[in-house]
């Protein structure tokens, strides 16, 4: 992963940025390309607008079939580019699409 997507997938991240964190010591450390980071991240922002709309936390297992089963998947290996902006990919993905 190049550290312009690490700085991009992780700005949003809660954790104390002068403290370790484990999120970005996975995400920097276990050896994932761009596209399937970038894949895992929008399937949690997924998840979340799930939740959002069902009023209630969906999971992650009714996220990843909704992202399998529903064409999201499909879609992103369609508009994937590499240097996309985790920004310009859910607008893409989730904004675009409705």
């Amino acid at each position: 992963m190049n550290g312009e997507t690490f700085l991009d997938i992780t700005k949003d991240c809660p954790c104390d940025p002068d403290k370790w964190c484990y999120l970005k010591e996975l995400i920097r450390h276990n050896g994932l390309s761009d596209f399937n980071v970038e894949q895992i991240r929008l399937v949690y922002d997924h998840k979340f607008l799930m939740s959002e709309k069902a009023g209630k936390d969906v999971g992650k297992e009714a996220a990843w079939n909704s992202w399998i089963n529903d064409g999201f998947a499909e879609r992103f290996r369609e508009i994937y580019k590499e240097g996309m902006k985790h920004e310009e990919l859910k607008y893409i993905m989730f904004v675009e699409r409705w």
